[in-house]
């Protein structure tokens, strides 16, 4: 609780930071964790408090508490302004993005490397849930899993963010210079940790995206890009960030959309992660002792 605390004064002395506020991101990971299908391993389901309170960490690797070269490789993996890419098609993995950069004249770093962070750690967590299928009482192997997990869970609710997708994530700067909608950022990221009533969210039935993992980042993204324009038409509905949230009005219905869409992605590369573990064969060389 000390460390929560701890986070959420950082967050609201700090400038506005691309992503849900720490309160947030536990909420809709236990949501997800607990809608996982019943095939998933019991030591995941029962680890959700782990693997929520670790959902926090990618935050506290930027400022302010962390030194300048960290927070330089975290920051961008929080978001990609789409517009940035100019029409161009999102590539496969991190390397063929960055030639894409340089090809487009644009930084990595100021168009954003999300998918990748999504992608790279949910292709880890399959190797930690093969792990588990190998020693699956290693006590070690279960507690790597959760934490891997728990990152991965971050980057892929900042994924169902509208404004982690866009140029305009905290505003719309108009001709004139005058910048609309400021702050809109804080107030959005703060909406899925003042919800009233999280265990009346129920998930979509799970879609499995095990043979296609990236195709399914990708349709998130555009999904969420896609929601720019009307979460902008909606700014002047969206309650301040200590404000709460009134129930049945359209901040309410917006929070319920976004709780939704993020855990139900969530799961989804959790249960992807575990189906693809089945078939990663564990090298004879490698040996994970038990403590």
């Amino acid at each position: 609780m000390k460390r929560l605390c701890v986070l959420i004064v950082l967050v609201c002395l700090a400038p506005v930071a691309r992503a849900w506020h720490g309160e947030g991101h536990q909420v809709i990971t236990q949501i997800a964790v607990r809608h996982l299908p019943g095939e998933m391993p019991a030591f995941f389901r029962e680890g959700a408090l782990t693997i929520a309170d670790a959902s926090l960490d990618p935050d506290i690797f930027k400022k302010p508490l962390c030194a300048d070269e960290l927070h330089a490789t975290e920051y961008p993996e929080h978001f990609l302004d789409l517009e940035l890419l100019k029409g161009n098609p999102l590539p496969a993995n991190r390397q063929q993005f960055t030639e894409l950069c340089f090809r487009i004249e644009a930084r990595p770093d100021k168009v954003g490397t999300l998918p990748w962070a999504i992608l790279e750690g949910q292709q880890r967590l399959a190797v930690c849930f093969a792990e588990y299928r190998q020693w699956p009482e290693n006590p070690l192997v279960q507690a790597r899993t959760l934490i891997y997990a728990g990152l991965l869970a971050h980057y892929a609710q900042d994924l169902c963010q509208p404004l982690h997708t866009t140029v305009n994530y905290d505003g719309i700067v108009h001709p004139d210079g005058a910048k609309l909608h400021k702050g809109i950022h804080r107030n959005v990221d703060a909406l899925p940790g003042k919800f009233s009533d999280p265990n009346s969210i129920g998930l979509p039935p799970m879609e499995s995206i095990q043979s296609d993992v990236l195709g399914a980042i990708k349709r998130q993204l555009m999904d969420s890009h896609q929601l720019v324009s009307e979460l902008y038409r909606l700014a002047d509905s969206i309650p301040a960030q200590k404000d709460p949230i009134v129930p049945d009005s359209a901040a309410d219905a917006l929070t319920r959309q976004y709780i939704t869409c993020s855990a139900s992605f969530t799961a989804q590369l959790y249960w992807a992660a575990w189906q693809q573990s089945e078939t990663i064969e564990i090298p004879a060389w490698h040996c994970r002792q038990a403590p």
